[in-house]
């Protein structure tokens, strides 16, 4: 099986599974009107986990079931009945393995202040898929469901990403206000 989806899109738009010759040409006929590039990666099976980063700290893992085949946008964002694991319970290693291969990605591709690492675990071990530097901010968005998990609520985590972008600026924190 193949994956195909558009290189500049995120949520999973346009992302087909295909199994046979006749579906990629198929998904490939309804995606190149729309896309220029179109990235062909090998499809892995397994469960889906993630990994936020907030300011350089990794959160608790997250791993996605949806009731659908695969987590698709609808998935991401309106279908309620996709369930959401956190601190799953993973082989031996696997959660410091993708914990650790998160932090690595973020820290060399030079990512700040948040990501979103993404990972398939199956009998083979963890497979990074991506990581996304701007990952979503909705009731149904993973980074802030696993910040919530560790005591930080919405206010909070843009608090803390205000605080990162004014540090990075030279404004020190306690000068900003509201105008």
């Amino acid at each position: 099986p193949l994956v195909l989806k558009p290189i500049d899109e995120g949520s999973s738009v346009d992302l087909h599974i295909c199994h046979t010759t006749d579906q990629i040409a198929h998904a490939r006929r309804l995606m190149h009107p729309r896309h220029h590039r179109i990235l062909a990666e090998r499809y892995i099976a397994g469960r889906e986990i993630t990994v936020g980063i907030v300011c350089g700290a990794a959160m608790p893992l997250i791993e996605i079931v949806p009731a659908v085949e695969f987590y698709d946008y609808q998935a991401k964002y309106f279908r309620d009945d996709t369930r959401y694991v956190l601190d799953p319970d993973l082989p031996a290693g696997t959660a410091q393995a993708c914990t650790e291969a998160a932090l690595i990605a973020f820290n060399l591709l030079g990512c700040r202040d948040i990501a979103r690492a993404d990972f398939i675990v199956n009998d083979l071990g963890a497979w990074f898929l991506e990581i996304n530097t701007m990952p979503g901010f909705t009731t149904h968005s993973l980074l802030p469901m696993a910040a919530a998990r560790r005591g930080q609520d919405m206010p909070t985590l843009c608090g803390r990403l205000v605080e990162a972008a004014l540090a990075r600026s030279g404004v020190p924190v306690g000068a900003a206000h509201h105008g």
